[in-house]
């Protein structure tokens, strides 16, 4: 098994596609906490998906007007 590309120490776990790069599952989930790096395509290293709670895609433009959280403003009447 390979080492994580990020911190060498622990044994990679995932491949992220869009980094190019395998990590373990602790700088996986650290390097991909931040909401614009929620959406990089990653698998296992064996390519299974990735359990949902590990890889959360972000709230559709449709579902964030139903919360109210669009930054677009109001609807106008």
């Amino acid at each position: 098994a390979s080492l994580c590309d990020n911190c060498e120490d622990q044994t990679s776990a995932v491949n992220c596609q869009d980094c190019e790069r395998d990590l373990c599952s602790s700088c996986d989930a650290t390097l991909h906490k931040p909401f614009k790096m929620k959406t990089h395509r990653r698998a296992g290293l064996d390519g299974s998906p990735l359990p949902q709670q590990q890889q959360q895609q972000p709230p559709s433009p449709a579902n964030a007007l139903l919360r109210g959280t669009s930054s677009a403003g109001p609807a106008s009447p």
